[in-house]
Order: C-alpha cells, then structure tokens, then sequence
C-alpha cells in the first residue's frame, strides 16, 4: 500500500499555476491574488486510502478532507476559498488510510495584493494645447 501523493498543483482561475517536477516536489513558487479562490489537486491511485486531507498554512490556514469517493481518474481536488490575507503559504495533501498516512510534501505559494485598477479617462474632457 503505497499512500504518497505524486503530484500536487495549485490552479488560480484563468491561469494554470505549475508547481511540480514529476517527484510531486514543488519546482516553482506562484503566486495567488488575495480574494481569489483556487483549487489544489493531487495525482494518486486511491488504493489504501479512506480520506484525502488538505492543509494550507500561513498567515489563514485551512484544512479540508475529502472522502477517497472524490478521487476522479486518478485526481483529487479541492476548492480552497479566497485567502484575505497576504503572505507566503504552504499547501500539503495527505492520503490517509487504515495503516496510516502518506503525504505530498509542502508546495509554497504566495498571496499577493490585488493590483490596482487604472482611472478610467473621463468622458466629455477636452485638452487644448495652446
């Protein structure tokens, strides 16, 4: 029964964030905008497992587990809520089962500040350069 998770991933809407080498190491740090939601998914085979557990720490943490049901083709994921504070994160995804638990090692990643929105030109202005 092996219960280590191969891969782990954070996925930021509209953007696929790759953070693993095929060690299921983190290779890369991203980044996430404060008040964006985003999903950790993890590969495994599910054999041996009961639950799946995600923990997200830093200055919001966050745990969830997952029944070994969700598993779907091999994938598990988690909808992680929008984080309101920024700073640097950690995300680990354990497969738990009878004999015991199996981990993903830590992926960072960081939660930045939401960029700001440039003034819009407003309408009915005229310059006149003399």
């Amino acid at each position: 029964m092996d219960l280590s998770i191969r891969r782990i991933g954070v996925v930021a809407a509209l953007a696929a964030l790759c953070l693993l080498g095929a060690s299921g190491i983190a290779s890369a740090q991203t980044s996430v905008t404060v008040g964006q939601a985003f999903t950790v998914s993890a590969n495994h085979d599910g054999v041996g497992t009961t639950s799946y557990q995600v923990a997200v720490t830093g200055p919001q943490p966050y745990t969830a587990t997952l029944p070994v049901s969700a598993l779907t083709g091999g994938t598990i994921s988690f909808a992680i809520p929008a984080r309101s504070t920024v700073g640097s994160y950690t995300v680990t995804v354990s497969a738990i089962g009878p004999g015991g638990t199996g981990s993903s090692g830590p992926v960072g990643f960081t939660v930045v500040a939401a960029l700001a929105v440039p003034p819009t030109r407003p309408a009915g202005v005229r310059i006149i350069i003399q």
